[in-house]
């Protein structure tokens, strides 16, 4: 069954991660939100645990832990204002779908709280605004 799915869904790397990780040196001092289970599970492959957080921008209270590749100790956040005054946390938002087919869609209306750093690719960074105004 796995090796049918594989015929189905074509795997093939991320060009948005892979065009990002090459500029993690910018990036110090800093840990990243991914905003879905699935999000994270991709990041968590490029950019290691310790340097990740999930909150689950549709459904925060959801726990995705159980998931195969999560694991137990993920740091996880239910709270969006703690995602918006985290002073080291920026947000990695992969927009290579479109938004209607994205469960992270509802980021589109809460990211004014939040200053565009860079595009890579598929992949969008932002940084929270009471970090640049504190």
């Amino acid at each position: 069954y796995i090796c049918l799915l594989f015929f189905i869904q074509p795997i093939h790397p991320s060009e948005g991660y892979n065009a990002f990780v090459k500029h993690l040196p910018e990036y110090r001092n800093v840990h990243f939100y991914a905003l879905n289970s699935f999000d994270y599970l991709i990041a968590k492959a490029y950019l290691g645990e310790e340097r990740l957080r999930l909150y689950n921008v549709g459904w925060p209270q959801y726990d995705s832990r159980s998931w195969p590749g999560i694991g137990k100790n993920t740091q996880r956040v239910e709270d969006f204002e703690i995602v918006k005054r985290d002073r080291e946390g920026f947000v990695i938002w992969n927009v290579e779908f479109p938004l209607e087919r994205r469960d992270d869609r509802r980021f589109e209306e809460l990211k004014k709280d939040f200053e565009w750093i860079a595009t890579y690719k598929t992949i969008e960074i932002y940084r929270p605004r009471a970090r640049i105004n504190s």
